[in-house]
């Protein structure tokens, strides 16, 4: 089964600035209740996709969405859905490891995981 990435420009994959919650902070050993970290986005399967780009044309006239970026960098063609088989998406995100997690399924019930954490589990 393929999963989905977003790619901007030549070969970057998309990540953003997300804050991990209070339990994924504690499982990466950190102290503070809001930490902000980049992450890679990941879908596992197409559907998730789909509900992702649902949601976000619900918020697409907020202001506020950390998405707005995003919704206006797709509408001007900026950025690209790929579709990678397992071992595909293994090598673009190992040399995407500075991003330092994916967020898995993006959107309102999205994990954040550790890109290698992520790798293990995946493989």
């Amino acid at each position: 089964m393929p999963d989905y990435v977003l790619e901007r420009g030549e070969g970057e994959l998309y990540a953003m600035n997300l804050t991990l919650t209070e339990n994924e902070a504690r499982r990466y050993g950190r102290q503070a209740t809001t930490v902000m970290v980049t992450a890679v986005f990941v879908w596992t399967d197409a559907q998730q996709i789909e509900n992702f780009r649902q949601f976000i044309s619900l918020t697409q006239g907020d202001l506020n969405s950390p998405f707005r970026r995003l919704i206006r960098d797709m509408r001007a063609g900026k950025v690209n859905v790929l579709e990678l088989a397992a071992e595909q998406l293994g090598d673009r995100l190992r040399r995407h490891r500075r991003a330092g997690f994916v967020a898995v399924n993006p959107g309102p019930e999205q994990t954040l995981q550790k890109i290698d954490d992520f790798l293990v589990e995946f493989s």
